[in-house]
């Protein structure tokens, strides 16, 4: 099943942040860009697991920006703990995409 996030948005403390599905260069999945209030995911078909891990990964970032610790912190240890903190989700929990439609050709 290939996840729709376009157009989504999420809560992160207290902030609107619009999720948008995008071309994105070279070997990126993702990225959070901080004074637009937006997640890019990549837009090609990546698996769901994949997709998701993307997505926590990009949340920790807005988290992180939102609380003022990416300006306490360096780039590199932010992206060590935000890679971390996605990989540990996603082992331990088996995530669904919230209001996701599952095509059926049940009748």
């Amino acid at each position: 099943m290939k996840a729709k996030l376009h157009n989504r948005f999420l809560n992160i403390l207290g902030e609107k942040v619009k999720i948008i599905e995008s071309d994105l260069q070279g070997a990126l999945l993702g990225a959070y860009l901080y004074r637009e209030r937006v997640i890019q995911i990549e837009k090609k078909e990546i698996h769901t697991p994949d997709k998701m891990s993307t997505l926590i990964h990009e949340m920790v970032h807005a988290v992180f920006a939102r609380s003022g610790v990416t300006q306490a912190i360096s780039n590199e240890l932010e992206e060590i703990i935000c890679e971390n903190i996605a990989t540990m989700i996603t082992e331990n929990f088996d995530l669904k995409f919230k209001n996701a439609r599952v095509r059926s050709n049940k009748r």
